[in-house]
């Protein structure tokens, strides 16, 4: 197994390195790919991998990374929350007896509740109504993660129509955003401090092989300072992920393994487990 360990990294990280890029970003990807990586096995065909970046080795700052790898035929879904509430992640994830689950993307964190995204759960709308809307896409609709069966595809917007989600043929659709790789391509960024000042973050990616790929950086603490929208770009294209979309996050970011919240969430102000917030909606391993 130890051969195995982290084979994508390793050959993300020899492309990474035969490419035009600077000596800072070098290190941190050569940090990144060496780090003390713990492993664990969740289930067939999915993996945990955790590492703690300490005295500020990654980005210059600490770290805290949770990598969940899930393979191509484990299926994902999303779920929501009761109608007209917000859960837990850990919570959507124990109704839906998942074996793992992250939190999804942006909603309201007051009444009335619900996503503020395009959210479809089995061929159903679920989300905002985007036709007719006076409310602009922006970078938080950038992109959608879309479920049918055991296939999942992070798709770029198609326009700038409001609705332009409806034209993907999928079961389970989810908008979100930054998007921050398509087709191979890192994605530009608009220059707002949302983008650049380091908050947790949740991302999803895939893998060439169609590999699920889910992403929680801890942040708001000493102990892990949370990464730029940049930042975390460079961590999913180092886990060699060909697109790749960032899901809300802040106190959002929540990472559930086997019943049990595996990473930091910061809502308490303490680095532990006990900080979960309620959200809209998660992501969910079959």
């Amino acid at each position: 197994m130890r051969s195995r360990r982290f084979a994508i990294l390793a050959a993300a990280l020899l492309l990474l390195m035969m490419m035009p890029i600077g000596a800072s970003a070098q290190d941190d990807s050569t940090t990144f790919i060496n780090g003390k990586w713990s492993e664990l096995y969740v289930t067939s065909g999915v993996r945990l991998r955790q590492c703690h970046f300490t005295e500020k080795s990654l980005f210059g700052a600490n770290e805290f990374v949770s990598v969940l790898i899930v393979a191509p035929r484990k299926r994902i879904a999303v779920a929501e929350s009761a109608p007209g509430t917000l859960e837990k992640t850990s919570e959507i994830a124990a109704k839906q007896k998942a074996v793992a689950a992250v939190n999804g993307s942006f909603f309201r964190m007051k009444a009335p509740y619900g996503p503020t995204t395009y959210v479809r759960i089995d061929g159903k709308f679920s989300g905002i109504d985007n036709e007719g809307s006076s409310r602009k896409r922006d970078q938080f609709e950038s992109g959608c993660l879309a479920i049918t069966g055991r296939k999942a595809v992070v798709a770029k917007a198609l326009s700038k129509e409001l609705d332009w989600e409806d034209g993907i043929e999928a079961e389970d659709i989810l908008s979100s955003g930054p998007l921050l790789i398509s087709g191979g391509v890192p994605e530009v960024f608009k220059d707002v401090k949302f983008n650049t000042n380091r908050h947790p973050r949740t991302a999803v990616g895939i893998l060439p092989d169609g590999s699920k790929v889910f992403v929680v950086v801890d942040g708001r603490s000493s102990k892990s300072q949370g990464v730029t929208i940049g930042e975390m770009q460079k961590i999913m294209m180092w886990l060699g992920c060909t697109d790749a979309l960032n899901l809300d996050g802040g106190g959002s970011s929540t990472m559930v393994v086997r019943g049990k919240i595996v990473n930091h969430p910061c809502d308490n102000k303490a680095f532990d487990s006990e900080g979960e917030r309620s959200v809209a909606n998660a992501i969910i391993i079959k």
